[in-house]
């Protein structure tokens, strides 16, 4: 299943983390995304970069309006 196929869904502490297959199969799909390692856990993150402030503000309240939605 691709990314673009799979729903959104709430997680909370208890939730399992993807594997590291499953990060590995995102990151195929995912251009400029990387994996990392926060705590022993890997990860998947991606830099974005804006022009000024106003920018990245819109698109932070983009995505905070996205999450909204799902909550």
């Amino acid at each position: 299943m691709t990314l673009l196929e799979m729903q959104v869904e709430k997680v909370n502490k208890n939730t399992q983390g993807a594997t590291s297959e499953e990060i590995q199969n995102y990151l195929e799909q995912l251009p400029k995304w990387e994996k990392i390692a926060v705590g022993g856990e890997e990860r998947i993150q991606r830099e974005y970069t804006f022009d000024d402030f106003r920018d990245a503000l819109d698109y932070t309240v983009e995505v905070g309006e996205m999450a909204e939605e799902i909550n």
